[in-house]
């Protein structure tokens, strides 16, 4: 059987008026008849990012770009692979995807690598990673606001019957404070990181979930002692509305391009 070339990368643009902050999709696991999956789902992918709050108002200054790389037999290029105890937890080859990002697309702000498994998960780190499950779509922006924006996690983590895991997340935050602009261990209004965006009068700590932003007890791995801006958010579950202050923290780095 003659040898047949595989076709060179290609990248393209998919969104950009004029944009100053630059994201890139890179394509793994993908045979070359199947590179068009892989632009339905950069397309899905920006859609939703740019009806997402603060995106949706921002849209000019969002760049999307894709890069079709395909391998003969559709094996992952970059060790793709579902690692751990976690269901979603989809892992590469950070700096194989880091090293491939710089040489297409150096002025890249965020990088991210679209696996072609059709099991939902996803990871983040330098370059993040989601599966083609269409809900991965939500691991995409929330690992985005980890790398891209300086987000911390709002997610708590329930008691362990593991000793080393109750080690290191302990029920009570040991402090200090967190350097994420949307998580705190302090509820005194003067201190409060947020405070000017919350109204007069709410409770410090809130337990009010209709109260849109107040101090609402858990987060960063911990589930006491420390405080989050509102009851949910993308940072907490996949799939909810960035929250007023990550949303704030998202407007100060795309403005600031």
């Amino acid at each position: 059987m003659p040898h047949t070339e595989q076709p060179a990368p290609q990248l393209h643009t998919v969104v950009d008026h004029g944009g100053r902050f630059s994201v890139l999709v890179i394509a793994d696991g993908y045979r070359q008849q199947e590179l068009p999956d892989f632009a339905g789902r950069v397309d899905a992918f920006s859609r939703t990012l740019l009806r997402t709050p603060p995106f949706d108002l921002l849209g000019r200054l969002v760049a999307v770009h894709r890069l079709d790389i395909s391998s003969p037999d559709g094996a992952s290029q970059l060790g793709a692979a579902f690692v751990g105890d976690g269901a979603r937890l989809l892992t590469i080859d950070q700096q194989a995807a880091q090293d491939m990002a710089a040489k297409w697309l150096p002025s890249a702000d965020m990088v991210l690598v679209q696996c072609n498994i059709d099991r939902y998960g996803g990871s983040g780190g330098a370059v993040a990673v989601f599966s083609a499950h269409p809900k991965s779509v939500g691991i995409a922006l929330h690992e985005m606001g980890h790398t891209a924006f300086g987000l911390g996690d709002e997610y708590d983590y329930p008691p362990h019957d593991d000793a080393a895991l109750e080690a290191e997340h302990p029920e009570r935050h040991p402090g200090p404070e967190p350097r994420y602009p949307n998580l705190t261990v302090n509820t005194d209004w003067d201190a409060l990181k947020w405070r000017h965006l919350v109204p007069p009068g709410i409770p410090l700590p809130t337990t009010d979930r209709a109260v849109t932003l107040g101090a609402f007890e858990g987060g960063d791995y911990h589930r006491r002692g420390v405080y989050r801006p509102s009851f949910d958010c993308a940072m907490r579950t996949v799939g909810a509305p960035f929250c007023p202050v990550c949303q704030q923290a998202i407007r100060r780095v795309l403005l600031a391009r």
